[in-house]
């Protein structure tokens, strides 16, 4: 027998490198083991459920969440390598499984694709959605669900490698739209002035912290990277700064807004790009959009939107003008896009995310064509 050792390492996980050089989170047995202990204080998982794993397993979302925990809590689990409409909807009508996890454009897709339409999704537990904000899509696809027989809702949760992918959950009393809901069992968040270590107030917004069981040992042969994400703060604990950004409300409901490095700075004013997204989305002939900073000759960068309209649009001035008035409703002029651009679809990682620096980085321009005020 291997005798147990406290903080044995377990497995390397690569970071998901959406916004950057990915990083090996070195992770314990206690990290991968915490997160079976921490569901099963609340969530309803028995010997009876399935759960689909679709996510890829050489991330912490896919390996853990998907597989390590349900297992552990006695579930089955059905193996789909890689995402296929055709069959996925195939394993609903034979298997009925009432789990699934996975990222937004998973849920946009079962949605919207015409495979699902006639599927009754009354035996549905859970379908989690992770990864990734739902933004606007959370409402019509608890519409679709009502709609295909289930008495169920859309469950966001919110975790990174770093922590073994989950630190909150939306628990059926606390899924609040667009929250990502409370923290686990024995699980700490707080929003911390970014660069700093000092806690900020209930709905004031800064950079999310972390501490529990599942918070990784370090970044594998990377200690300036461990010791920038891993602090120790004045109450003795050691907290992951996750780079992202959120605030927590007076119910103790986490929000998750955007990453640190998405943030475009205009003229010395940030600006959060998913605020940008989540109000274009809502013109009736996009289908979605990732908005990304480009670089200005005096306003240092400035939001382009990239957009992926609705089969059968083209995009066209009276368009423009109507996604410009759109963002005029924005906090103020510096979240107006500099530049919208059509494409057929928005690249994705391997683990089917946006890929947010592929679109930076074909948003780098001649500078003298930017010379032109917002």
């Amino acid at each position: 027998d291997f005798p147990y050792k406290k903080d044995y390492p377990a497995v390397i996980l690569n970071t998901g490198g959406t916004t950057g050089k990915p990083k090996g989170a070195v992770l314990s047995n206690d990290n991968f083991n915490s997160m079976p202990h921490q569901y099963g204080v609340k969530a309803n998982f028995t010997n009876e459920d399935k759960m689909v794993a679709i996510m890829p397993i050489f991330h912490g979302f896919g390996l853990c969440n998907c597989i390590h925990m349900p297992l552990c809590l006695g579930a089955k689990v059905i193996l789909m390598p890689k995402y296929d409409a055709k069959q996925l909807a195939n394993i609903f009508k034979k298997y009925k499984p009432c789990d699934l996890m996975g990222v937004p454009t998973l849920i946009k897709d079962i949605m919207n694709n015409k495979i699902y339409e006639n599927i009754d999704f009354s035996f549905i537990n859970y379908i989690v959605s992770g990864g990734g904000s739902l933004g606007a899509d959370e409402v019509d696809f608890n519409k679709f669900l009502s709609e295909h027989n289930s008495n169920k809702l859309v469950t966001k949760g919110y975790g990174l490698t770093e922590a073994t992918s989950s630190l909150t959950f939306t628990f059926e009393d606390s899924n609040d739209i667009n929250s990502v809901g409370i923290p686990l069992v024995n699980t700490k968040i707080k929003i911390v002035e970014p660069g700093t270590t000092k806690e900020l107030k209930y709905n004031e917004l800064g950079e999310i912290c972390a501490t529990g069981p599942s918070i990784m040992l370090g970044f594998y042969k990377d200690d300036k990277s461990t010791k920038n994400d891993l602090k120790m703060h004045n109450d003795n604990k050691v907290w992951l700064h996750t780079g992202d950004m959120g605030y927590i409300n007076e119910d103790g409901k986490l929000f998750v807004t955007d990453r640190i490095k998405r943030l475009i700075i205009v003229s010395g004013v940030n600006v959060y790009p998913s605020l940008i997204e989540n109000k274009i989305c809502t013109h009736p002939l996009v289908k979605d959009c990732c908005v990304v900073k480009m670089p200005h000759e005096y306003k240092y960068e400035v939001p382009k939107a990239y957009i992926v309209l609705k089969e059968g649009n083209y995009f066209n001035e009276k368009l423009k003008i109507e996604l410009n008035k759109l963002c005029d409703t924005l906090p103020n002029k510096y979240y107006k896009p500099f530049d919208f651009e059509v494409i057929d679809s928005l690249p994705k990682t391997l683990m089917n995310k946006i890929d947010y620096k592929n679109l930076e980085e074909k948003a780098k321009v001649n500078k003298k064509v930017l010379r032109k005020e917002l």
